[in-house]
């Protein structure tokens, strides 16, 4: 190698600067994409998850009441925010790895910090996945499968709890707005129930289930619960994070490459999550 390869070393090189501004245009998009838990956490706050917290509001159903009830009263019913929920971005995060020049020397600049960048997209996020799963079972009340003898009368059943929920804030849900997690074991189950039966619209061959009975179906692979069937958006999970970059170690012959990442986690609407065993 020439001695102009030390400029490749050099943080401030432009070919290993275009290189890192390529990576990290895609690098963020890439973790929100792999993630399941990004794809179904609530989107609908106020406040820049930069500042340190978000604020989630959840307001108490509509009042349908007799014509003229406001007229008599000369006011309406006030809009009654009991909801709201605040989430601190309180997960602060680094993965920083150093490596000797050279090291470096040996695989090239370009194609190392390719492949770390893809490592490191997979790992935020399995590490948000794990997260936002471990609170959706903490927080999910737990529902008794033990009268059901078949899969499909299981997952009937934990549909038909979702969709018959009432309260202030909901009155019953509609399917479109349900999603069902499934652990790989409680996946595999599903599988081979509906590769046994008669299904149209579903292939074998194919890894996703896609939907079941109009609802959504995931597999969630750091789920610990066998299955998890939430409204979308019951967990709001912000997340920030930081350009990837290369740098150089201080007093040594080596660069480390680092990204740093914050998040918070909090369950919104608990009362719309639930769990249970297949």
């Amino acid at each position: 190698m020439s001695v102009d390869a030390h400029k490749i070393f050099d943080s401030k090189d432009d070919t290993t600067k275009a290189r890192l501004a390529e990576l990290n245009a895609g690098l963020i998009d890439g973790i929100f994409a792999t993630a399941v838990s990004q794809d179904i956490k609530n989107t609908d706050y106020s406040g820049d998850p930069t500042s340190g917290s978000i604020r989630v509001n959840r307001f108490v159903n509509a009042e349908s009441e007799d014509y003229g009830t406001a007229r008599g009263k000369s006011a309406g019913k006030s809009i009654h925010n009991a909801g709201k929920v605040i989430v601190n971005v309180d997960k602060d995060k680094e993965i920083i790895e150093e490596f000797e020049n050279k090291d470096i020397a040996l695989f090239g600049i370009s194609d190392l910090i390719t492949r770390r960048a893809d490592n490191i997209r997979k790992k935020v996020a399995s590490v948000l996945d794990r997260e936002f799963f471990k609170v959706a079972e903490t927080e999910a009340t737990e529902v008794t499968l033990t009268t059901q003898t078949t899969v499909e009368d299981k997952l009937e059943a934990m549909i038909a709890g979702s969709l018959t929920v009432k309260n202030d804030y909901v009155d019953g849900q509609d399917k479109e707005d349900l999603i069902m997690s499934l652990s790989p074991k409680a996946y595999g189950k599903v599988r081979n129930h509906i590769d046994k039966i008669a299904q149209g619209n579903t292939e074998s061959g194919i890894r996703e289930i896609a939907m079941l009975h109009g609802v959504e179906v995931r597999e969630a692979v750091r789920q610990e619960a066998d299955i998890i069937i939430q409204r979308r958006g019951s967990i709001a999970m912000p997340v920030v994070i930081d350009e990837y970059e290369l740098e150089k170690v201080p007093f040594s012959n080596s660069h480390a490459l680092q990204l740093f990442y914050s998040y918070g986690v909090k369950a919104v609407t608990p009362d719309l999550i639930f769990k249970g065993t297949l």
